[in-house]
């Protein structure tokens, strides 16, 4: 399991007792199987459909990938709102 899904799943679920939390995780883990039998049995079709090249779609996963480890690090945002904050209009 993913560190970051992990402790996302954990976080949200700290309410709950014990077995509403291990009926939760099973409840997950069979969306997340069906998604994935689903998209194994069909996802052809719906590429063909929208006319999306297995290559483009992995090219923007990657794409997507390098953009969300850039959010996660967060280092350009923070400097992004400090030129923000020293160009923000201050009334008199």
């Amino acid at each position: 399991m993913d560190p970051l899904a992990a402790r996302i799943f954990i976080s949200l679920t700290a309410g709950l007792t014990r077995q509403r939390g291990g009926r939760a995780a099973i409840q997950a883990a069979a969306a997340a199987g069906g998604l994935v039998v689903v998209f194994a049995l069909f996802g052809r079709l719906v590429l063909d459909y929208l006319h999306v090249s297995v290559e483009s779609l992995t090219i923007a996963g990657g794409l997507s990938l390098l953009v969300a480890l850039q959010m996660l690090r967060g280092e350009e945002f923070a400097q992004a709102i400090g030129k923000h904050r020293a160009l923000r209009w201050q009334p008199r």
